[in-house]
């Protein structure tokens, strides 16, 4: 319907632009040449009109002012010096300059145009960079992976309610009694504290193809989208590094600290939640629960790397060495679930007492299994008894003495 109008209004135009046409060649033409005077009166005035803003335009300080104001000055003085000539009265005794004074004012506008184009190029391009920092500056809040998993190239692509599922490991990372330690802080030492961990944590995901989806007080929660294994070789790594970070912190003079990993592998949801004036990222998972209940539960046993035994299964195990831990009940869970302790982290003295105490630890899970109590309390008492500052056997023989203790009152 509005381009049928359209049509409509432009063959009426044409029609009158057809009559006003035919008017004129009715018309004779001693009639335009009596226009003439008129017409250059006119013009000279829109020509000192015009230079008159240009007048104003460079006294503001705009640049291109004085070239097009340059570029008028000539044209008005040639269209004047051809007026007066036509009359009798030239301004020097020549021929009509009009067309040098028009060839003068169309390289000034030509100059102009240039000028602003390079003007527009340099702006065109700090906008790039600004728009480059900008999303590098996004990034550093939404990570690119999670665009990437949602199908989006930018952050402004991104609406509520996107979402995806797949399978990948999470990692959960948390400093022990971080709590008690920031006490003893101000609230700047804190924030510099945990940005200096953090500083070493982050490489250490990042160069096992994994990306931290977000920091949660002093814990990292972090995705492994790839391979399990390198969920497993992360966490190694960052106890490894930890344990670096540790003797730079001792050569300072500051305390020494702690973490805790817990790793499973599962069917995780990544999507945006809230609201429309304000949204965030997210993972809902029931993957997520297991791995935040198992690092909780590795700082009750003093464990570096907790892992549940479906991870492991996808894992290459062969060059891991693995301390079965039993099962453990997981809030939301009927079931409960396997988990295992991997050793690689540890220093080398602490392997090998670990490699020593193995066959027996294996036989107090296995008798905590079965319910063989006397057999459990046994075997993590020689487990003890090798290697006194396993506190995981303790807790495990602390475990079997209580169930022995409450079988016999009852």
């Amino acid at each position: 319907m509005a381009a049928m109008e359209s049509h409509a209004r432009g063959r009426v135009a044409l029609a009158y632009f057809a009559i006003g046409f035919s008017f004129l060649t009715l018309l004779p033409p001693t009639f335009f040449t009596q226009l003439v005077p008129p017409f250059q009166i006119v013009l000279i005035a829109t020509i000192l009109y015009s230079v008159s803003v240009f007048v104003r335009a460079c006294s503001a300080g705009y640049r291109s002012g004085f070239v097009i104001g340059f570029g008028f000055v000539v044209l008005g003085v040639s269209i004047l010096h051809d007026v007066l000539l036509a009359h009798g009265v030239g301004l020097v005794d020549t021929a009509y300059v009009l067309p040098v004074g028009m060839l003068v004012f169309v390289l000034s506008q030509a100059l102009v145009l240039a000028l602003r184009f390079g003007e527009s190029f340099v702006r065109i391009r700090e906008l790039s960079h600004d728009l480059q920092l900008t999303n590098t500056a996004y990034s550093h809040f939404v990570p690119n992976e999670f665009l990437r998993f949602l199908g989006k190239d930018n952050i402004v692509d991104i609406e509520l309610g996107d979402a995806t599922e797949r399978q990948m490991g999470v990692l959960f990372v948390d400093i022990r009694s971080f709590t008690q330690l920031s006490e003893r802080m101000t609230p700047e030492e804190a924030f510099r504290f945990l940005n200096s961990y953090f500083h070493k944590m982050g490489p250490v995901i990042r160069g096992h193809n994994g990306f931290v989806d977000k920091y949660i007080g002093d814990g990292i929660m972090a995705l492994f989208p790839d391979s399990p294994d390198n969920a497993v070789n992360a966490a190694i790594e960052m106890q490894w590094v930890l344990g670096q970070y540790n003797q730079e912190l001792e050569a300072t003079g500051n305390e020494m600290i702690a973490a805790g990993i817990g790793l499973h592998y599962g069917d995780m949801m990544l999507g945006t939640i809230g609201e429309t004036e304000r949204m965030d990222g997210t993972v809902i998972s029931d993957a997520m629960n297991i791995a935040a209940r198992l690092q909780s539960l590795a700082g009750q046993y003093r464990i570096g790397i907790l892992v549940t035994d479906w991870l492991l299964d996808r894992c290459d195990q062969t060059q891991l060495l693995i301390r079965d831990l039993g099962s453990t009940s997981v809030k939301g869970r009927r079931e409960p679930v396997p988990v295992s302790e991997i050793c690689n982290a540890y220093p080398e003295p602490k392997r090998e007492l670990l490699k020593a105490t193995l066959d027996d630890f294996e036989k107090g899970i296995a008798a905590l299994r079965t319910g063989d109590l006397d057999e459990a309390t046994d075997a993590f008492s020689a487990v003890i008894e090798t290697d006194p500052s396993d506190i995981t056997a303790r807790r495990l023989l602390d475990i079997a003495m209580k169930r022995k203790r409450a079988g016999e009152r009852m």
